[in-house]
């Protein structure tokens, strides 16, 4: 081979390298803070956790659908981590902080994304994880941070969102619930990498060091029946059912039995009300009902012509949609 030729594969490799090195890698995690309204008490003084909760949660539902988010909106924030809270407390009792564990088990419970802790994170395996796709929840010293944002010098104990990063700067790009400055903010890889401790009663600084790995639904935990109402966790997301109540809809019949026998696990019979968006679990016809009809709207434009929001629509089992009477018109 030439001069010429060594000179240019050299530099053609040398700039592939320098490109791949200085990469930076963001994945669309919606932000809240833990306080959305802007209200630094209870409960929200110690929601860090169910606030990351509600970001990853968020980030993997957005992946079905392609949708790209940027903040979560201060009353859907508020609804989610209200709902997280309950989950921890059927699972574990009120307490104001839990460690890794505990949230890992609470998402694996209730949650439509998985999750699993890791001892002894290294900066690379961090990275890892976030090149694929996946957001990384930590709990860590909130002193050792240093943010500027918070009062007093931070908490004790606390837990963001890893979201990206920026090899150049040698910054974590995260979600930091603790703030209401928390979007894409950013920490350097040693900040992080010292800060992270796992929860300890005695001495945040001696804490164990422990991330949380997410990923999205898989065999792992998709079968799990938590709340024995004879819905898997899989099954409790396709229907709207809550999780953590073995009936969602209190008429005295567990989720599963009434999917069983052709009744909604989430309405109670004969309280349909007209301008409810509805539709089967596995068919994409969307119908609103009125006037003890389902109307079905024609597509996609007609949907969003009307102003209708996608997360109305309440899934019905298959039965019960059948029983309703089909309407001869269709929305345009």
């Amino acid at each position: 081979m030439n001069t010429k030729k060594i000179l240019f594969s050299s530099l053609f490799l040398s700039a592939f390298f320098v490109n791949d090195v200085l990469a930076i890698v963001k994945n669309d995690v919606p932000f809240t803070s833990q306080a959305p309204l802007g209200l630094w008490e209870e409960p929200w003084a110690n929601a860090c956790e169910e606030a990351s909760i509600t970001m990853v949660a968020k980030y993997y539902e957005n992946q079905k659908t392609h949708r790209v988010q940027t903040t979560i909106s201060h009353d859907e924030a508020q609804g989610d981590i209200l709902t997280a809270l309950q989950y921890k407390n059927v699972s574990y009792g009120v307490r104001k902080d839990e460690d890794a564990l505990m949230v890992a088990s609470i998402i694996n419970r209730f949650y439509p994304f998985e999750a699993t802790t890791f001892l002894n994170p290294t900066l690379e395996s961090l990275l890892i994880e976030l090149r694929q796709g996946r957001p990384v929840i930590i709990p860590v010293n909130g002193k050792e941070l240093r943010n500027p944002n918070f009062l007093n010098g931070g908490p004790n104990y606390h837990m963001l969102v890893l979201s990206g990063y920026d090899e150049e700067k040698e910054e974590f790009i995260t979600q930091e619930p603790g703030t209401r400055y928390g979007l894409d903010f950013r920490y350097n890889y040693a900040t992080i990498m010292d800060a992270i401790h796992d929860f300890s009663s005695e001495n945040m600084s001696k804490g164990v060091k422990k991330a949380i790995f997410t990923n999205s639904l898989g065999s792992n935990t998709s079968e799990y029946d938590w709340d024995e109402d004879g819905l898997t966790k899989e099954e409790e997301f396709t229907y709207h059912t809550n999780p953590s109540l073995r009936d969602t809809d209190f008429d005295g019949y567990p989720d599963g039995v009434e999917i069983q026998n052709g009744y909604s696990p989430i309405i109670p019979a004969d309280t349909l009300t007209d301008e409810m968006l509805i539709k089967k679990a596995n068919v994409s016809t969307v119908y609103v009902f009125r006037k003890n009809e389902k109307i079905p709207i024609a597509n996609e434009e007609a949907f969003e012509k009307n102003a209708w929001k996608w997360e109305d629509i309440v899934i019905l089992n298959d039965n019960y949609m059948d029983s309703i009477t089909t309407s001869n018109k269709r929305i345009l």
